[in-house]
């Protein structure tokens, strides 16, 4: 998204996009839980989408687990209330970073409803790395990491029904979700672990380091 946006405004010739680092030993594969369930994981601000996920769970019936904290956390306890689904939804807390591996886990689909520009979307990343599909949003680049029934699935900003059309049609169907988690597990792998990225920043720097040189002796003549 951020690649697009730089060259769209002219901002440099060459633009080379390197992916974040997912840690894929402490974000293992793990098989899936016996029993349905959502996962939220993340801050708790209005631009996150928290207010959709709880709106998901209330509409389609199965628990959601939120792993994070935030300052909309009061605002989205009394939400629950409103819609009559405290039972379905579970307030974690602040989870260590290195106990997030295990929310995960937890849960069979992670939402992550995004309504604002995400830059990183992190939570994407370590869903898959850990297994997990995911459904998402249009925005912040969510269908760049996202592909549609590939490695989870991908509506449009605030769309509750979609949404949870998406999480019916996964909690009916277990081989695929396991089909597309295990699809988001191998893309990680293969696009995200530290060696992809040392060769990837290696090329990069080259690619700097030899376009100097190639100046430096144009300069020179």
């Amino acid at each position: 998204m951020m690649h697009d946006i730089l060259k769209k405004n002219g901002n440099g010739a060459y633009i080379k996009t390197i992916p974040m680092i997912i840690d894929t030993e402490l974000f293992g594969y793990k098989e899936l839980p016996k029993e349905f369930r959502l996962g939220y994981m993340g801050r708790i601000d209005l631009s996150k989408g928290l207010e959709d996920a709880i709106r998901v769970a209330a509409a389609t019936g199965y628990t959601l687990r939120v792993a994070g904290t935030g300052p909309s956390l009061s605002d989205v306890k009394k939400l629950t209330k409103s819609l009559g689904c405290e039972e379905l939804v579970e307030f974690a807390g602040m989870v260590p970073y290195e106990k997030m591996p295990q929310e995960y886990h937890k849960a069979s689909v992670v939402l992550a409803p995004f309504r604002n520009v995400e830059p990183l979307g992190r939570v994407l990343l370590e869903a898959n790395a850990c297994g997990r599909p995911v459904i998402t949003t249009n925005i912040c680049g969510g269908s760049e990491r996202v592909k549609d029934r590939v490695n989870g699935f991908v509506v449009e900003p605030a769309d509750i029904e979609g949404m949870a059309e998406k999480v019916k049609e996964l909690a009916a169907d277990r081989a695929s979700l396991e089909r597309m988690g295990k699809n988001g597990r191998e893309r990680i792998l293969k696009d995200h672990n530290s060696e992809v990225i040392r060769k990837r920043f290696e090329a990069f720097y080259e690619h700097i380091i030899d376009s100097e040189r190639r100046s430096k002796n144009r300069n020179a003549k």
